[in-house]
């Protein structure tokens, strides 16, 4: 019989990356990296928050905002020079949630869309930095928690009543260029934190021109007809939080809920990582503003 010489195998090893990785380990392990705050740079806590981010952070829930949007009002600095009495204050309401009453039963953000939180927003759906899903991702967490005991004192919401996060819906071509849906992302770290099903109940069935930079009008009407539902999978009967990354007029959130309520949920509730900010001071001194009793009646079930 005769003998069939072995070809031999050869591993090929990328000399570049792994010179790469192993002179990173040595600085890692000679000069440990000092952790980073994920918002400005600056040296963080093990959260990865920065004590002047914290701070700020940490400021905006005492921030007067609509009762019913979220949205703020004006600025922290200019609430004072509006002569507004400490239960005006409570629960104010904007002047489009009073003109037209939103189809989701409430909205709320981490905090407003400047600063820290626009530059970490625009950094993780334009820049690449998608490791930014995960603190996001932690100040939407709690954003959902305060809107469910939101909804136990207002809205009559049950205990278990809440079946899951819905993402909004990117547009099939800008899914491709972007590679991700920052909204899916958001609520799947919300879903990880707080057990809740990630419920993705919206497909965008056209698509539509950019909203950045629009008016509320136009919005509305690129928006109308653009968003359609599973009905297999809606859980007739239940409530539901919608996770989007910025609450700007609140056009795509409202097209959004209305789908849901339609499909047979009985409220939607909004949770954003930001939102816009209202800056006309006729909407905190029309007496009509601080009127929620009417909402309150609709709201209850």
């Amino acid at each position: 019989m005769p003998f069939k010489l072995q070809k031999k195998q050869v591993i090929k090893i990328n000399c570049p990356e792994l010179l790469h990785d192993l002179w990173e380990n040595f600085l890692n392990l000679v000069f440990p990296p000092r952790n980073a705050c994920f918002f400005c740079n600056d040296p963080a806590d093990f959260n990865g928050i920065c004590p002047g981010c914290q701070k700020k952070l940490n400021s905006y829930p005492g921030r007067l905002r609509c009762f019913r949007c979220g949205r703020y009002f004006l600025s922290a600095g200019e609430q004072n020079s509006l002569g507004l009495s400490e239960n005006e204050k409570k629960s104010p309401t904007c002047f489009e949630c009073r003109r037209a009453e939103p189809s989701y039963a409430f909205a709320r953000a981490a905090g407003p869309y400047e600063g820290i939180l626009m530059r970490a927003i625009w950094k993780f759906k334009y820049g690449g930095k998608t490791y930014l899903n995960k603190p996001l991702g932690g100040l939407l967490t709690e954003v959902v928690k305060s809107l469910i005991e939101l909804g136990h004192s207002e809205t009559n919401l049950k205990n278990g009543e809440i079946a899951g996060l819905v993402p909004v819906p990117l547009a099939k071509k800008r899914l491709r260029k972007r590679g991700f849906n920052q909204s899916e992302m958001l609520a799947r770290i919300v879903s990880q934190n707080l057990g809740l099903p990630l419920l993705p109940l919206l497909n965008k069935i056209k698509e539509t021109p950019a909203q950045t930079g629009l008016f509320r009008e136009q919005r509305q009407s690129n928006l109308a007809g653009v968003f359609g539902v599973s009905q297999s999978k809606i859980p007739i009967g239940k409530s539901v939080i919608l996770i989007d990354d910025v609450f700007t007029t609140g056009s795509t959130v409202s097209e959004c809920s209305l789908v849901l309520l339609d499909a047979g949920l009985k409220s939607v509730f909004v949770a954003t990582v930001t939102t816009s900010t209202i800056r006309k001071k006729a909407d905190l001194t029309d007496p009509l503003a601080t009127n929620t009793s009417n909402f309150s009646k609709t709201l209850t079930i």
